[in-house]
């Protein structure tokens, strides 16, 4: 589902929640005029699985639905670099409580090719740029992410990054 968050006489953010407690599985990508990346944190605390920036260059909701589709989590580039700094504060802040600092949740391993990955969507990049670097497809990129989704127990983009750095997987 695509929802505009500025919507007349409606609270969107409730709505995500609204949809995200009454019909678990479906995904709500959160479109915005503003680039505001608290808007986007507090869109994603209330369950959305993207957020698009409708004046950003990126905005291609088929491509955002087909990527959500393969497990990923579009998030405008801008507000992914500006995210970026607060995440590295509050995993510099948290202390890692697990085995040698690598280890996820449920036990496994990230890959390194996951890592190799997980890297380029810290840095902002779309499934297909991700692809395009490592010389596979933006599917493939796209099952790397939901992998990494999977064994870090995350649900977007923004959560599989800060839980990367406080685990250790970024830097």
């Amino acid at each position: 589902m695509l929802l505009d968050l500025h919507l007349q006489d409606v609270q969107c953010l409730d709505v995500i929640g609204h949809i995200k407690q009454s019909m678990p599985l479906v995904e709500v990508i959160a479109t915005s005029t503003r680039d505001d990346e608290m808007e986007a944190v507090h869109a994603f605390d209330r369950g959305a699985t993207g957020y698009l920036v409708k004046s950003s260059w990126f905005v291609s909701y088929g491509d955002a639905v087909v990527e959500v589709m393969h497990g990923g989590a579009p998030l405008t580039a801008s507000v992914t670099r500006r995210l970026l700094p607060r995440l590295r504060d509050g995993a510099a802040r948290r202390t890692i409580h697990h085995l040698g600092g690598k280890d996820s949740r449920d036990g496994e391993l990230l890959t390194s090719r996951e890592q190799e990955v997980l890297q380029l969507v810290a840095k902002g990049h779309t499934s297909a740029e991700v692809g395009e670097e490592l010389g596979i497809s933006a599917q493939t990129a796209s099952a790397h992410l939901k992998n990494i989704y999977r064994k870090l127990q995350v649900r977007s983009r923004a959560q599989a990054v800060s839980k990367a750095f406080a685990q250790g997987y970024l830097r």
